[in-house]
């Protein structure tokens, strides 16, 4: 059970100020995001390199009458980027998340890390 934890890295709640935002192509996009942000790494059971990276964005100014999911390719690694914004935080996975990373998974071949990645998403936002 050990090794199945291991196959994916998770940082939760990784605050840090970030005093500019780029609105060129009209709304934040990463790195540039103003505000704290929650963020979730899954990665590879093989190479231990991103599959998918997700961002939970909490901010009044995200006042929304349900939270906006934007799937992005991320600008570092060579994966793609959930970024779920909202004016409150989340007591429920959306149901386009879990289906993008089901999505993921089935393309990966990573099944099994996949139940894990969605539990520890589901346990951190029912514990916050």
């Amino acid at each position: 059970m050990e090794s199945k934890i291991q196959c994916f890295r998770v940082r939760v709640f990784c605050p840090y100020y970030q005093p500019f935002s780029s609105l060129d192509q009209g709304a934040p996009s990463p790195p540039f995001f103003s505000t704290a942000e929650h963020y979730f790494e899954w990665c590879s059971i093989y190479t231990h390199q991103p599959l998918a990276i997700v961002h939970f964005l909490v901010h009044p100014a995200y006042h929304t009458d349900t939270p906006q999911i934007l799937i992005v390719p991320h600008p570092v690694y060579n994966c793609e980027s959930c970024v779920i914004s909202w004016w409150d935080f989340l007591t429920a996975l959306p149901g386009q998340l879990i289906a993008w990373l089901q999505g993921v998974s089935e393309l990966h071949h990573q099944e099994e890390s996949f139940w894990l990645f969605t539990h520890a998403l589901t346990d951190f936002t029912g514990d916050f």
